[in-house]
């Protein structure tokens, strides 16, 4: 079954406000795997738009890098995970520093947009902490049932909130590419 996707910006605020009312319910009321299930999802959305106002998709709902951005990354068959969506980020940066692309006319407006509104060094920390996060959240997921309930239980409200904080930091960097 195919899940309806959202129209235009107004379907998708909506959706946004609901899903963040329901992220600070099932944490008011300790439902963390709710709530971790949310953060990922507003990661994984924030990513797909970091890449979308760096100029790397055709459409906001394209599944796959542009042209332009495989002349920096080679063939990416999906942008469908959370990983491949990191690297083409870090691939979009090392290329921005790289004298081989100089002549590359989309990596130098990478750099121009970069450079007017983001951080690349600390963005680039910020994907080493999304990274860390997402190993913890797959220990959760593909294996809860062979944790200590004690241990998963004394850190998990930490972890999702940890991952909330670095979902609102993309976002906020997102935002700074949208006012380039």
């Amino acid at each position: 079954m195919n899940i309806k996707s959202v129209e235009n910006n107004k379907s998708k605020g909506k959706t946004y406000t609901a899903l963040i009312h329901n992220y600070n319910s099932a944490m008011a009321n300790g439902y963390y795997g709710e709530a971790e299930l949310i953060v990922y999802a507003f990661l994984e959305d924030r990513l797909r738009s970091f890449l979308y106002y760096s100029n790397a998709l055709d459409s906001r709902n394209s599944r796959t890098i542009n042209d332009d951005m495989q002349s920096i990354c080679g063939r990416v068959d999906s942008i469908n995970n959370i990983t491949t969506k990191m690297d083409i980020i870090r691939k979009a940066f090392r290329a921005c520093g790289d004298s081989a692309f100089s002549d590359n006319a989309y990596v130098k407006e990478l750099k121009k947009i970069y450079k007017y509104s983001l951080n690349k060094t600390e963005f680039k920390s910020k994907l080493k902490e999304i990274e860390k996060w997402c190993l913890y959240r797959n220990q959760i997921v593909h294996a809860m049932f062979n944790k200590d309930i004690e241990a998963l239980r004394s850190n998990y409200k930490e972890h999702v909130e940890q991952g909330y904080q670095l979902g609102r930091y993309v976002d906020r960097q997102v935002q700074a590419l949208k006012r380039v």
